[in-house]
Protein backbone atom coordinates (compact mmCIF):
# COMPACT_ATOMS: atom_id res chain seq x y z
CA UNK A 1 0.00 0.00 0.00
CA UNK A 2 1.46 3.67 -0.95
CA UNK A 3 1.54 5.97 2.21
CA UNK A 4 -0.64 9.18 2.48
CA UNK A 5 2.15 12.00 1.50
CA UNK A 6 2.18 9.99 -2.01
CA UNK A 7 -1.09 11.07 -3.38
CA UNK A 8 0.44 14.58 -4.84
CA UNK A 9 -0.15 14.62 -8.96
CA UNK A 10 3.06 13.59 -9.68
CA UNK A 11 6.29 13.25 -7.35
CA UNK A 12 9.52 12.81 -8.81
CA UNK A 13 11.85 10.24 -6.43
CA UNK A 14 15.04 10.45 -7.70
CA UNK A 15 18.85 10.76 -7.08
CA UNK A 16 21.49 12.81 -8.66
CA UNK A 17 25.00 11.09 -9.09
CA UNK A 18 28.05 13.11 -10.69
CA UNK A 19 26.30 13.64 -14.54
CA UNK A 20 24.19 10.92 -14.23
CA UNK A 21 20.47 10.67 -12.84
CA UNK A 22 18.49 7.54 -11.85
CA UNK A 23 14.86 8.31 -11.47
CA UNK A 24 12.17 6.28 -10.45
CA UNK A 25 8.58 8.13 -10.97
CA UNK A 26 5.25 7.53 -9.33
CA UNK A 27 2.32 9.58 -11.05
CA UNK A 28 -0.19 10.36 -8.93
CA UNK A 29 -3.69 11.98 -9.91
CA UNK A 30 -7.29 12.40 -9.43
CA UNK A 31 -7.60 12.71 -12.81
CA UNK A 32 -7.70 9.49 -14.93
CA UNK A 33 -4.03 10.80 -16.79
CA UNK A 34 -1.16 12.98 -15.95
CA UNK A 35 2.01 14.14 -17.59
CA UNK A 36 5.39 14.23 -16.43
CA UNK A 37 7.52 17.61 -17.44
CA UNK A 38 11.19 16.93 -17.45
CA UNK A 39 13.88 20.28 -17.74
CA UNK A 40 17.07 18.76 -18.39
CA UNK A 41 20.06 20.99 -17.01
CA UNK A 42 23.72 20.70 -16.11
CA UNK A 43 25.21 23.85 -14.18
CA UNK A 44 21.90 26.19 -15.99
CA UNK A 45 22.83 24.82 -18.99
CA UNK A 46 19.77 23.64 -20.69
CA UNK A 47 20.83 19.90 -23.08
CA UNK A 48 18.87 19.61 -26.39
CA UNK A 49 17.86 16.92 -28.25
CA UNK A 50 18.74 14.04 -25.42
CA UNK A 51 16.33 11.34 -26.18
CA UNK A 52 14.48 10.46 -22.98
CA UNK A 53 12.42 6.57 -22.75
CA UNK A 54 9.77 6.01 -20.42
CA UNK A 55 9.24 2.58 -19.29
CA UNK A 56 6.01 1.67 -17.34
CA UNK A 57 7.06 -0.75 -14.59
CA UNK A 58 3.64 -0.77 -12.45
CA UNK A 59 0.13 0.23 -12.24
CA UNK A 60 -1.28 1.98 -9.30
CA UNK A 61 -4.69 0.86 -8.97
CA UNK A 62 -6.76 1.88 -5.28
CA UNK A 63 -3.22 2.47 -3.85
CA UNK A 64 -2.23 -1.69 -4.65
CA UNK A 65 0.90 -2.13 -6.91
CA UNK A 66 0.24 -4.27 -10.08
CA UNK A 67 3.55 -4.89 -11.32
CA UNK A 68 3.22 -5.24 -15.34
CA UNK A 69 4.33 -9.02 -16.36
CA UNK A 70 7.58 -7.78 -18.03
CA UNK A 71 8.63 -6.52 -14.61
CA UNK A 72 7.82 -9.42 -12.73
CA UNK A 73 11.69 -10.20 -12.13
CA UNK A 74 11.27 -6.63 -10.06
CA UNK A 75 8.29 -7.17 -8.03
CA UNK A 76 8.92 -7.59 -5.06
CA UNK A 77 11.21 -4.65 -5.09
CA UNK A 78 8.53 -2.60 -6.76
CA UNK A 79 6.15 -3.41 -4.25
CA UNK A 80 7.87 -2.12 -1.77
CA UNK A 81 8.44 1.56 -3.27
CA UNK A 82 6.56 3.07 -0.05
CA UNK A 83 8.72 6.08 0.39
CA UNK A 84 11.12 8.04 -0.82
CA UNK A 85 14.29 5.88 0.74
CA UNK A 86 13.65 3.02 -1.69
CA UNK A 87 13.67 4.15 -5.12
CA UNK A 88 17.54 4.95 -5.68
CA UNK A 89 18.12 1.33 -5.39
CA UNK A 90 15.08 0.50 -7.03
CA UNK A 91 15.87 2.53 -10.04
CA UNK A 92 19.13 0.81 -10.28
CA UNK A 93 17.74 -2.72 -10.32
CA UNK A 94 15.27 -1.70 -13.04
CA UNK A 95 18.56 0.10 -15.10
CA UNK A 96 20.17 -3.32 -14.81
CA UNK A 97 17.30 -5.18 -15.82
CA UNK A 98 16.93 -2.71 -19.02
CA UNK A 99 20.65 -3.38 -19.73
CA UNK A 100 20.09 -7.01 -19.56
CA UNK A 101 16.60 -7.45 -21.32
CA UNK A 102 15.31 -6.07 -24.83
CA UNK A 103 12.38 -4.34 -23.42
CA UNK A 104 11.03 -1.67 -25.43
CA UNK A 105 10.22 1.80 -23.88
CA UNK A 106 6.48 2.50 -23.54
CA UNK A 107 7.31 6.22 -25.20
CA UNK A 108 10.02 8.35 -26.19
CA UNK A 109 10.79 11.97 -26.24
CA UNK A 110 13.34 14.44 -27.14
CA UNK A 111 14.04 17.25 -25.05
CA UNK A 112 13.92 20.78 -27.10
CA UNK A 113 15.63 23.77 -27.03
CA UNK A 114 14.72 24.80 -23.88
CA UNK A 115 16.25 21.29 -22.41
CA UNK A 116 12.14 20.72 -21.85
CA UNK A 117 10.42 17.09 -22.78
CA UNK A 118 6.96 15.97 -21.81
CA UNK A 119 5.40 12.23 -21.34
CA UNK A 120 1.74 13.05 -21.59
CA UNK A 121 -1.34 10.89 -21.08
CA UNK A 122 -0.21 8.74 -18.26
CA UNK A 123 -2.08 6.38 -16.51
CA UNK A 124 -1.35 5.92 -12.45
CA UNK A 125 1.82 4.49 -12.11
CA UNK A 126 5.35 3.56 -11.27
CA UNK A 127 7.51 4.71 -14.62
CA UNK A 128 11.34 4.40 -14.85
CA UNK A 129 12.64 7.70 -17.41
CA UNK A 130 16.32 7.16 -18.88
CA UNK A 131 18.21 8.69 -21.37
CA UNK A 132 20.39 7.70 -24.14
CA UNK A 133 23.73 8.60 -23.87
CA UNK A 134 24.25 12.83 -25.07
CA UNK A 135 27.17 13.86 -25.69
CA UNK A 136 28.29 18.03 -26.31
CA UNK A 137 31.82 19.47 -26.04
CA UNK A 138 33.51 16.42 -24.44
CA UNK A 139 30.76 16.31 -21.18
CA UNK A 140 28.50 12.75 -21.40
CA UNK A 141 24.74 13.45 -20.28
CA UNK A 142 22.47 10.90 -19.49
CA UNK A 143 19.56 10.37 -17.29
Amino acid sequence: MIKKYFYKNILFLFTVSMMSLLMMVTVFSSEKLSSINLACKYNGKTIENMEVRLYKAADVINGEIIVKPCFDKLASDLKKLTDMDDTKGVAEKVQLYLVESDLKPDKITTTDKFGKALFSQLEEGIYYIESVKYLEADKEYMI
